[in-house]
């Protein structure tokens, strides 16, 4: 199957799993009648439960399934590492401490998406600036590294001794909301920033896409072929952070879907990046749609998302690992 074949089957399979997403739950709403609900008619009930209550739901857990695994797709490749997530400058850390101190301060929400956007922008800005003093030359991608991960130590220290000494217990389930991650609080409203930054960020990073392609193959060749390495990849990580930022912001951590996705979608569909981006992103929403329609469904109370990507994230990416050791070996062989 060509690019636009297999494109077109992951979208039909993505409405094929949001339909069944808006019918599933405890009150169960055949597809006819949510056909007829976007039609105009429909009980006010069942009106109620699509429109206000799942269908916001179901645009959130899509957008913010896109916006992670286009993170981790171009993050991998301007890192030239597999096992390079989005969150590896920090930005994750950072914008949970951040809402960490605006609930313990009591904050109302649009603060605490502000602070938890700014300490997660803050993070990623530490992670570059300890790399600027103590980077050089030739290592200044293993520095990078190095720092994001003590800026996220750092920052999730504050977050457990919040947690471990929090004055106000009563917002302990709040900082949990971020530390696991839910689709639950999501509304139109925050459609109305979530959708615009994904949409603006994955037009300019598939604008980007043989810069990408060439950076991916090392810097050496991308400077032969005239493709800045350091300003792309200094450009992919501003933007990676402000969708990372503004995303856990509102929906809290969420990991493995940047780390594993992208792996997925180098399968089915190939390493260019203008087949990548939107293939990443639509297996993206897939995947976190159907595990939002799991915590929902998968009990008699609702399991924070967060936790079941990681359950379903760890064993999958190790089968991928095998599967991509094994296939080198085999090739050396």
């Amino acid at each position: 199957m060509n690019f636009a074949v297999r494109l077109g089957f992951l979208t039909a399979v993505l409405f094929a799993v949001g339909v069944l997403y808006l019918g599933m739950g405890s009150y169960s709403i055949s597809f006819t009648e949510i056909l007829n609900i976007f039609l105009g008619g429909g009980s006010e009930d069942a009106r109620m439960v699509i429109l206000d209550i799942r269908l916001p739901r179901l645009l959130g857990a899509v957008c913010t399934g896109a916006a992670l695994s286009l993170c981790g797709a171009v993050m991998q490749s301007i890192f030239n590492n597999p096992l390079v997530s989005p969150d590896i400058l920090g930005v994750s850390s950072g914008a949970a401490c951040g809402a960490s101190v605006a609930l313990i301060c009591g904050c109302g929400s649009a603060a605490v998406f502000a602070c938890a956007f700014g300490f997660g922008i803050s993070a990623v800005l530490a992670a570059v600036l300890i790399t600027a003093i103590a980077g050089s030359e030739h290592g200044s991608l293993l520095v990078l590294v190095l720092a994001g991960i003590v800026v996220s130590a750092f920052f999730s220290g504050i977050v457990e001794m919040i947690c471990a000494f929090n004055p106000r217990a009563d917002e302990f389930p709040s900082i949990l909301f971020f530390l696991f991650g839910s689709m639950t609080r999501i509304t139109f409203d925050d459609l109305l920033i979530l959708a615009p930054v994904l949409g603006i960020a994955s037009f300019l990073l598939w604008k980007m896409g043989y810069a990408l392609d060439v950076i991916s193959l090392g810097e050496d060749d991308a400077a032969r072929l005239g493709v800045p390495a350091v300003r792309l990849r200094y450009a992919v990580i501003a933007v990676c952070s402000i969708i990372c930022g503004v995303y856990i912001a509102k929906v809290g951590m969420i990991g493995w879907i940047g780390l594993i996705i992208p792996h997925m979608a180098r399968m089915i569909i190939g390493v260019r990046h203008r087949m990548l981006i939107p293939s990443s992103m639509i297996l993206g929403a897939l995947f976190l749609l159907g595990v939002d329609l799991l915590c929902r469904n998968l009990f008699t109370y609702e399991i924070p998302v967060g936790i079941v990507t990681s359950l379903i994230g760890a064993p999958v990416f190790v089968l991928i690992l095998c599967r991509n050791f094994g296939r080198l070996h085999r090739a050396r062989v």
